[in-house]
Order: C-alpha cells, then structure tokens, then sequence
C-alpha cells in the first residue's frame, strides 16, 4: 500500500498535463481507495495552517472546516469543443484504450479520449504503429465507450486502412459502431477529398498533420516537420485545405512552436497539439507518457517531469519521497493554508503541482528565503563552512537577474557566472534560469523567471534560488 501512494504521488507531481476541469489525477486516486478522491476518514480538523519552511511542519492556527468538492462535469460535444476554443479555453486530450482509464479520465474533466494507434506500441510492444489492424482500434474503441463518463471519442484510422474514399468509409463505420464520436486520420492535402467526403456521410474527422507517425519511414524517423519555410508554408496551406474540406479538428505533431500558433490563429477549427508548444488550443498526450511509464526507457522531450530534473537528477527518489509525506501529511490534517520556504525552489513547485493535481483544498503558501548576514540562504550544512568557503550565490544570481533583465543573453551570463564560481573552487551542479510556474526553460516571452543553482564547496552541498519579474531579452 504505501508503495503505491508513493508510486501514485509521484505519477502525479511529476505530469506536466492538466485537464480542463478536474484534474485526472483526482479520479486515477479514486482507482486506489487507501487514497481516494477526498481526505480519508479522518476526524475533521479545524482550519489549520503549517509552516514547512526549515524541514519540518508546525501548525500555526486554526478557526474552521473547509466546504466540500465541485459536481461532475456535463458531457463533451464538437460543439462545446469549439465554444472553448471561441473562449480561448484550453481542450485536454488524452489517450486511452480500456474501461477504467476512460472512467478516470472522462471524470477529471478530459474532453476528448483519443483511442489512437499508439497502442501498438504501448499495449502490443510493436515498434511502431504500422501492425495495428482497424479491429484493434474497434475493440479498444468499445472499451472506451464502455468506460467513458461524457468525454468526447475519437478514434484513429491506422495505417492503409483510408488509401481510398470507399475504404475509409467502411473502415469509419466500423468505428463509429464501435462508439467512436469522430475519427482520425493522417495526412494532408492528399486526404481532402476523403475528408469531404466523410463529412458529407455524417462522419466528423480529425486531421493529423506535422510528424505522422504512419509516414514514419518516409520521413526517416520520429523528426519535427515544418521547419523550413517552404515546408512550414506547405503544412499552413494543408490545414486551411482540410478545414475548407470539412475537418472538423486539427492535430499538429512536433512543429515548430511559432508554426503551430500561426495556424492555430489562422484556423477556424480547434487545433491540438503534441510537441508543439503551448500556442495551440490545446494538448494531447499519451497516457503512458504522462503518467511517466517510458516505452523501452524514452519518454519525449515534450513530457516534462518536475522529478528527475536539477535536484532530482543528483539526488534520485529524493521527491518521491517528499511527494509521499506531503501527501500524507495534508489528507490526514487537512489545513488550508501551508508554507514552503523558496530556498528549495522545486520542492516548493512539486508540492504546489501535486495539490493542484490531487483537487487539495489547501494552499501553498512561499516563504521567501531567509539569510545570513552576508547574503548566503540560511542553512544547518552552513556550519561546515567557514567565512573564506562562504560562496557568494547569492550575489551571483542577484547579478544574473539584472543582467538578464538588462536584455543581456541569459547563456553567456550563466556561463560566464559558472566559469567564475569553479575558479574560486567552487563545484558547480547545476544553475539554470527557469519559469516560475513549471521549471521549464525560460522562452523569451516568458516574464516571471526564477534563477536556480547547486554548488558543492568541499564536501557540503548548497543550495539557492532568485525569483525575479522581468520585461525580456533580446
């Protein structure tokens, strides 16, 4: 049991998809009863506030019980699908291939479940998703539609299963029977015709257009397409052409992030993206993907893990372990209010996305750091320095911070700041500049940044963060 709710909180903290709605986490909690969509039946406490800013957790006040959760979601339609693209509103799609992933996903607030050829190389260990048969998808279309609570079901046609207009339209009946909402194929210009078609039968269809797994051979691998302007102006004309055609959804796979905002802008129709950046109207993923289950070790560079980056990478299972005891802590006291100090920057943006994910109703509170005379963040290991060890990092990031916010090249800076630290003996694992909100790597739009740094002086390990607003860098 407790394996599992370690294995559980860590899926969760560490998937970077959110649905609309409910988290999906919420519902994957209620699969395993010990854990459950709510606090377990512990006596209700008081309103409660902790304070986890030194390592330890004390409570701080208490006054009153906190109201319960929101009501199920209604059930997804294209229409409704469009209004939230009209609205700007982000659309989740997820796969899924059986019963109970369906339930918990359609649930949390999933608009679309995409039972997608991908199980071929998730469910049936194949190489690629060339093997997989149009009865596959049926049959694993069936068990979604048994399983599903309101989402909406599109359906992939796999490979050779739409080379004509009559095959596709006895292939997308076959589907359709099986429960499927819409069906999905790949392609371009080449397939408006089927689209039209299809349409005109009654049948909505999703477009899959960049990196299509299917031409996988052609293209000579799992590559980003649209990289080149001819080719970036090719993809933009196809999509308009299969919207004109009658697609009533558009899905962009590992373009460039400017290409997939211009035709998401461009388009009428709701595009989702995968690889893609976040510019589209929404998100898909694989479900093995983003509960972090890799296929033969590889898990995309687009499916981040707030785990195993920086602090996780030299310190293996360490949030695992922080994730469990958090979680544990918060369902069996339920406060509304607790503080994580700033200094351990990821920690404090792991817990902040495993209460969002788990539907806690609390919140996350940062402490900003609190320091030594001379600048250097408050700390038990800073008893094994003396004065000629203490580094500066503080003063380095604070100048980092105002050169980047100067419009100075973060990379040149980092470097140069790295360069300096080693040759005052200073072992230097890792600083980086990140967003605030994901840890993700800063983008040039991107305002609210926080630089983050480890270095190792002697034997003690230290650590230190500086959030800072700023404007943008050339």
């Amino acid at each position: 049991m407790e394996v599992f709710l370690g294995a559980l909180t860590r899926i969760h903290a560490s998937s970077t998809f959110s649905a609309h709605g409910r988290p999906l986490a919420n519902q994957l909690a209620r699969i395993l009863p010990f854990i459950g969509t709510s606090p377990p039946n512990y006596p209700k406490l008081a309103r409660t506030t902790f304070n986890f800013t030194n390592g330890k957790f004390q409570p701080i006040r208490r006054n009153h019980v906190r109201p319960s959760s929101s009501s199920p979601s209604t059930p997804v339609t294209l229409s409704s699908i469009r209004a939230l693209k009209a609205r700007r509103e982000r659309i989740a799609m997820l796969t899924t291939y059986d019963a109970i992933f369906a339930e918990a996903a359609s649930q949390a607030g999933v608009e679309v479940l995409l039972i997608g050829d991908t199980l071929g190389m998730v469910l049936q260990g194949h190489d690629s998703t060339l093997p997989v048969t149009v009865e596959d998808i049926a049959y694993h279309t069936a068990c979604v539609r048994r399983g599903n609570k309101g989402a909406m079901i599109v359906a992939d046609l796999p490979f050779i299963s739409y080379a004509t207009v009559e095959q596709a339209l006895g292939n997308a009946r076959r589907l359709m029977q099986s429960g499927a909402h819409m069906v999905k194929l790949e392609g371009g210009t080449w397939v408006t015709e089927t689209v039209r078609r299809l349409t005109e039968n009654g049948v909505p269809v999703c477009v899959h257009m960049g990196m299509t797994p299917q031409s996988v051979n052609v293209f000579g691998g799992f590559k980003v397409q649209g990289r080149d302007p001819a080719r970036a102006k090719e993809l933009k004309d196809a999509a308009l052409k299969v919207e004109a055609a009658g697609a009533a959804m558009i899905v962009l796979e590992c373009v460039p992030w400017d290409l997939a905002e211009e035709i998401t802008r461009a388009a009428g129709v709701p595009v989702i993206g995968i690889g893609a950046g976040p510019g589209t109207d929404g998100q898909v993923l694989v479900l093995h993907d983003m509960l972090g289950l890799p296929l033969r070790g590889f898990i995309p560079s687009f499916v981040r893990n707030f785990l195993t980056g920086l602090c996780g990478a030299q310190r293996p299972g360490h949030f695992d372990g922080v994730t469990t005891v958090v979680t544990k802590l918060l369902n069996m006291v339920q406060p509304d209010l607790a503080v994580f100090g700033e200094k351990d920057y990821q920690q404090l943006v792991v817990v902040r996305k495993l209460v969002r994910d788990l539907n806690l109703p609390v919140e996350i509170i940062a402490q900003p750091t609190v320091r030594e005379p001379d600048g250097l963040a408050m700390s038990s290991r800073n008893r094994f320095l003396d004065k000629s060890q203490s580094p500066c990092l503080f003063d380095t990031l604070r100048r980092l911070a105002s050169g980047i916010s100067s419009g100075a090249q973060p990379g040149a800076l980092i470097a140069k700041a790295v360069e300096d630290l080693e040759a005052d003996g200073v072992r230097v694992d890792y600083l980086e500049l990140r967003r605030q909100d994901t840890l993700l790597p800063a983008q040039p739009e991107d305002r609210a940044l926080v630089l983050l740094i480890a270095v190792r002086v002697g034997t003690t390990r230290l650590i230190d963060c500086y959030p800072f607003e700023r404007s943008g860098y050339a």
